[in-house]
């Protein structure tokens, strides 16, 4: 039973995570006195990283729901093709406009459940950026990854 590649990441990425924390708590008990700037940092990280699984959760559930609409509303159109094809009615014109309708409705409110999931990622990122950027300046930390201190890059690079 071996772990799969994206499990060994996240895996890797959290050991690394607890490395770095112990490093910078490490790194400052050398010198007898908390840093707390480093301290902060390391929180605003943990943050982001327990930001980032959350929005990976929230997407994964978004896709899940519209799989599961899906699939229920094929099922339904399903019927009603059957009960027409017993009819033994031929289908054309108006009739025909409608089932194609009816099939792009259900493939835009698939769409806009996925929209729904990628506002709430956003959203779930958007907290965690603020959460952690509070975080590094109430701990006096140096502003590296701050929203202010990136600037223009935001826009340079989308984000």
């Amino acid at each position: 039973m071996g772990m799969d590649q994206q499990t060994a990441a996240s895996l890797q990425k959290g050991v690394g995570l607890a490395n770095d924390f112990m490093d910078l708590v490490n790194g400052s008990a050398d010198s007898g006195q908390p840093d707390y700037s480093a301290q902060a940092e390391a929180n605003a990280m943990l943050v982001k990283q327990d930001t980032a699984e959350s929005a990976y959760d929230q997407k994964q559930a978004a896709k899940k729901e519209a799989a599961i609409y899906r699939e229920t509303a094929e099922q339904k159109r399903a019927g009603s093709h059957t009960n027409w094809g017993k009819s033994n009615l031929a289908m054309s014109g108006s009739k025909q406009l409608i089932r194609q309708s009816e099939r792009l409705k259900d493939t835009q409110a698939e769409d806009d459940l996925l929209f729904q999931g990628d506002q709430q990622v956003q959203s779930t990122l958007n907290q965690g950026r603020h959460k952690g950027n509070l975080l590094r300046i109430n701990g006096e930390a140096t502003a590296n990854n701050t929203t202010l201190s990136l600037g223009s890059k935001l826009y340079k690079y989308g984000g």
